[in-house]
């Protein structure tokens, strides 16, 4: 996933260690990348997308 959202998605290196080690992001069974969104006061929201590898980006 993290090659992906890189090379794939441009993102910056930096960004996506930084997001993976706060626990922010993670990938989930199918190899998709989740986004977790947090309120201000730190709380999971109930909402958050998902990156599907086809390009697909999703709300839950």
């Amino acid at each position: 996933m993290r090659d992906y959202l890189i090379t794939t998605r441009k993102l910056p290196a930096t960004l996506i260690d930084y997001l993976y080690t706060a626990g922010l992001i993670y990938s989930d069974a199918k190899q998709n990348a989740v986004f977790v969104m947090r309120s201000w006061s730190g709380e999971p929201a109930v909402n958050f997308y998902e990156i599907v590898f086809g390009g697909d980006i999703r709300c839950r």
